[in-house]
Formats: C-alpha cells, sequence, structure tokens
C-alpha cells in the first residue's frame, strides 16, 4: 500500500491488484471507528556520538549525562584490507 501511495503522490496510476484490493479492505475499519487509543508514553533523550577508524581499530564514544560508554574492537584480516570508508 505505502508503494501505491507513494506512486499516486506523483500522479502515476496505480494498478489494484489483488494483493492491494486485499490490504484496503483490512483498513476499511477506520470507516467506522467511533472510539480512541490513549498516546503511547513518549521519551525524548538527547545523546551524542563519536567515531574513529584506523587501520588496525575502529572505536566510538557515547556521551550520556550519566557517564560515557566506549566501544571498540580492532578490525579483522578480511575487513583490514578494504578502503577505511567501507
Amino acid at each position: 500500500m505505502v508503494s501505491s501511495i507513494a506512486r499516486a503522490s506523483k500522479g502515476a496510476k496505480v494498478s489494484l491488484t489483488s494483493s492491494l484490493l486485499e490490504e484496503v479492505q483490512i483498513w476499511r475499519f477506520i470507516d467506522e471507528w467511533d472510539s480512541f487509543i490513549f498516546w503511547r508514553h513518549e521519551r525524548h533523550v538527547a545523546f551524542s556520538i563519536s567515531s574513529d577508524a584506523s587501520c588496525y581499530r575502529w572505536t566510538a564514544v557515547v556521551y550520556l549525562k550519566s557517564s560515557d560508554i566506549s566501544m571498540g574492537d580492532y578490525w579483522d584480516d578480511e575487513v583490514k584490507n578494504k578502503h577505511i570508508n567501507a
């Protein structure tokens, strides 16, 4: 359904295939929906991440208010020979 909506929003024609029709029929329950659903509790957290890599090791640090979390490891031999951007 999402890809069909995306195509239709760009002006393209959309074929009503059997699978698309089935999904549209599933969502038809909304036409008669007269209830509500409570919003989920949301929590927004901000943090920073730094990363670095060299020819033999990678590392990353997650900066949190309570403490920093560091992680890293050495490259495997097969990965070590690839370009640093890979």
